[in-house]
């Protein structure tokens, strides 16, 4: 779009030059979020990379808009704005052209996402057991759900055991309490900390 928007911009008709700026404004809208989104998946999540990514990501912007200043505003002021706005289009058209070839080297980065379907109810029987306590405490038993290895389960409510039957067995803070009303949420009670299961002991002194 931003392509198209600089080379309506070379044209002399106003249509095409309330046309090119139209291009560019939609253009850019859908640019800067996504190329932004494109180069932190091209790292893995907390990586190190990824902030020397984003700097290299922003130094090209740089040098990119100092030379296309230079470039442009040369052919702006020397032939007319028409051909530096041309200009601005080839050299956006060549970079379109680059990203197309190297689709390969990015994978699914950058795509729609894929749709989910909901899977189908199984006639699987699963005990849903977490380590609440010590041993372990049933949060569900006999229930029939469709899963695979590696999904993750969202559990709603873990009823009593989820604060007043946990345990800190092994120095493990407990769990913080959420009371969710409709789209409201509320925090009853904080997560614990190592100094909230140490502050009320004392050392007997010599």
């Amino acid at each position: 779009l931003m392509t198209l928007g600089h080379l309506s911009l070379a044209f002399h008709p106003m249509p095409a030059f309330y046309l090119g700026l139209a291009l560019l404004v939609v253009g850019n809208g859908f640019f800067k979020p996504n190329i932004s989104s494109i180069v932190g998946q091209l790292y893995p999540e907390n990586s190190e990379k990824k902030d020397s990514g984003y700097t290299i990501f922003y130094q090209g912007i740089n040098v990119g808009a100092f030379l296309g200043s230079i470039l442009c505003g040369y052919l702006g002021e020397t032939y007319g704005w028409h051909y530096g706005f041309g200009l601005a289009g080839i050299f956006m058209l060549i970079g379109l052209i680059q990203f197309k070839l190297s689709q390969k080297m990015f994978g699914e980065i950058g795509l729609s996402p894929k749709v989910i379907e909901n899977k189908k109810a199984s006639d699987i029987e699963y005990d849903l057991v977490g380590p609440i306590c010590e041993t372990g405490d049933y949060l569900a038993k006999n229930i029939k759900i469709n899963v695979e290895e590696g999904d993750l389960l969202a559990v709603k409510t873990a009823g009593a055991y989820g604060f007043v039957m946990s345990s800190n067995y092994n120095a493990r803070p407990r769990a913080p309490e959420i009371l969710v009303d409709g789209s409201n949420h509320y925090l009853i009670r904080r997560r614990e900390t190592l100094e909230d299961l140490i502050d009320l002991e004392e050392i007997p002194s010599a």
